[in-house]
This record gives C-alpha cells, structure tokens and sequence, in this order.
C-alpha cells in the first residue's frame, strides 16, 4: 500500500503490485509515465505520482542535509524498511519499495545518460530518424518500392480513373526478431547494508553507457558492412580519385573538388548532413586539398567584383560522428541524411519477466533487459566514400 497526493488535495490510498509493469508495457509506456497517467496530481506542488510514491516509500536518489535524508541501502530496499516512518507501508509479502524500485532505478539510470547530451550515444541518438516501441520481441519490417517514381513520370488523369501507382508498402516475407541485452547484479549478504542505492545507480548507469556505446559501434557496422538478419546488403563505395583525378594517388588525401561532389552526389534524393568516421579521416576532411582560405585580406579595401552564388547548393556544413580506430575501415566516409537514414526499434516488454522474478521471488539478483534493434531504413539516404 502507498499513498500520494490527488488534484484535489486529498490523500489516496493505492496498492502496488507488479502488475504495473505488465500494464505499462501494454500501454507502451515505461512505469512512470503509465503511473502520471493513471493518478493525477499537481505535480508542481506535490511532485508527480510516480515521484510522491518513490518519496512515500523513501526511495531517494540524494541526499538532502536539511531533513535529514539519505539515500537508502540496498537492505532497507529490498525488506521494506527504507522509509522513515514505519506506519506509511504496510508491511506485506512485497512491500512498496520493492515493487517500485526497479522502476526508480531505471529512471535514475536513465537520467544519468541524458545528462551528457554530446555525449557519444545521445550523438548517435540524434542520427536516429524514427523510434519505435513494440510489445514483443518479433517485428514486421517495412518494405518501401519507389520504382514507380523511379521509372515513370505523374502523368494527366481522365475523370473517375485510378492514378499511377507511384509507392508501393510492403512487409518483409521474412518476420525480424528483437535481441535482448541484459545487465546483471548481484549483491551479497554483506554488501546490502553498506551500499546505497544512489551508488549502485551511477555504477549501473556507466555499465549501460559502456554497453550502450558498443552496441552502437556494432550498428554502424551492420549499416556499412550489412546485416543478414535484417536483409540488408553492404553499402555501394565510391573513391575519392573517381570524383577528382587530379588528387595523388595516395591514401587519406582528400580535395575540396571531390568532398563538394561527393556531398551533391544524388542530391534530389538525399541531403548529407552527417558524416561517420574515424579521427584520421576527420582530419582529411579538415585539410583536404584546395579548400577555399582567405589569406591577406583587407576587409577594408574597395572592390568591384560580382559574386556568384550558388542558389541550390544541395550541399550544407555536416555534423562529423566520430569513431574509434577499427570500427570502420580506415579512410572511410560514411554519409547519411538523418531525416531518413535510420529506423530504431525498441522491445518495451523485455524487461517485465526480469523485474517480476525479483519483485516476486525476493532475489538478490537484478537483471535488467532491453531489447532494441537499429537498421537502414532508406539505402538512398547513406552514400560512403573512401580516400584510396
């Protein structure tokens, strides 16, 4: 049992169970938003709903000097004793603080990543052009067919007749599974009462970023190289020397010709405006050859010139994405425009069993599952180049 505040002042009694876990997942919620949604409050006077039941059961993340909180320790979690008074929970076969605490935790995990925001994986997160959420861990995937487009023009239309088919959407015959990744602790007897659960948060949040940052190495991979179970084959490459002749054939040199052609290659269909690469490569971009400088200018002297201007440039400054040395074949460019490029899709229910085995089995042992899979989802969005 635990109680929060309602709209109207009023203190409400609600019985937590882990079956809101369950309930949040069908809805396509986490369990904070499916909780805010359920019970409203006036969450700027008394905080959210989800935030006054972390509070009733003393689920706090910091410590606050003035009244005396700390965070509570993993023994007083897991047995129900982390509130401050005893008469608030009731004392049943799973008390409130353990039944919302992984709740708690992973939100507390996840606020910790979102601090960072140029950090390497909330950089590739602005790469992403669509987030998906389903319940399960197998997905139908979306086949576009643009050769309508591609081999015939709109054309006049007599009345009540049907309009050229100029799209076509299909499904993939072959139904994609969901991988599930998993983070595991385990706390010993002894430990429980000397750890808190704001240090085990922060030692959980840089696991996930650890592993978060590697499972994006693995998807840039599979976007470059292919991947067999999503369908989809490696990128075509084009090289430097193709797009200008005149630059030596030499490795990792690259002219500003062939960078502005590279960019407008395909332009009706694409606009660059990310680039994936290593350090080495960012640095041939920096200095590529014939880049337009301004050297011993006087700003002040008169001039009669006309300038030309480009009026559809298709080209524009791109964010470089860098990686470390070996997650991609050194002198490769990996171009994308993100506002087609890639197509994220997330398991919501793979961290409901993990949860209810430990509400439910009073474990020591957390796992937390997640399920997510990132593919190509327009190839005309991606080009590569190689300065070979």
């Amino acid at each position: 049992m635990a109680k929060f505040i309602d709209l109207k002042g009023a203190t409400q009694d609600v019985t937590l169970d882990v079956s809101i876990y369950k309930d949040a997942t069908a809805n396509g919620m986490s369990v904070p938003q499916f909780i805010n949604v359920k019970y409203e409050t006036d969450s700027e006077k008394y905080g959210t709903a989800f935030e006054q039941f972390a509070a009733e059961s003393g689920l706090f993340m910091h410590s606050d000097n003035r009244y005396a909180i700390r965070p509570p320790t993993m023994e007083q979690v897991m047995n129900g004793n982390a509130v401050m008074n005893a008469g608030v929970i009731v004392r049943d076969a799973n008390p409130a603080s353990r039944i919302i605490f992984p709740a708690v935790f992973l939100e507390a995990i996840e606020n910790k990543l979102k601090v960072d925001t140029a950090g390497y994986v909330a950089q590739f997160d602005s790469m992403v052009a669509i987030n998906d959420s389903i319940i399960g861990s197998r997905f139908e995937q979306p086949v576009l067919n643009f050769s309508g487009p591609e081999g015939a023009r709109s054309s006049a239309i007599a009345q009540l007749s049907e309009p050229k088919v100029m799209m076509g959407i299909t499904v993939a015959d072959v139904a994609r599974k969901i991988p599930v990744f998993s983070i595991g602790l385990q706390i010993s007897d002894e430990a429980l009462a000397a750890t808190s659960l704001d240090f085990v948060s922060m030692a959980l949040a840089r696991q996930a970023e650890i592993e978060r940052a590697a499972r994006v190495d693995e998807y840039i991979q599979a976007f470059l190289n292919g991947d067999v179970d999503m369908g989809s084959a490696a990128l075509p490459t084009a090289t430097a020397t193709s797009l200008d002749t005149t630059i030596a054939n030499v490795a990792g040199v690259l002219s500003h010709k062939a960078w502005i052609k590279w960019l407008r290659v395909n332009f009706r269909k694409r606009h660059i405006d990310w680039v994936i690469c290593d350090l080495a490569a960012a640095l041939a971009i920096e200095n590529r050859t014939g880049r337009p400088v301004i050297t011993n200018d006087d700003p002040n002297s008169f001039r009669i010139n006309a300038t030309a201007e480009v009026s559809n440039p298709a080209w524009q400054n791109v964010k470089i994405f860098l990686v470390e040395d070996g997650t991609i074949p050194a002198n490769t460019i990996i171009g994308l425009d993100s506002r087609y490029a890639i197509r994220r899709v997330r398991n919501s229910q793979a961290d409901y069993a993990a949860v209810e085995q430990f509400v439910l089995r009073k474990s020591q042992a957390m796992r937390y599952d997640f399920g997510e899979v990132a593919y190509r989802m327009f190839d005309e969005a991606w080009t590569v180049l190689t300065l070979t």
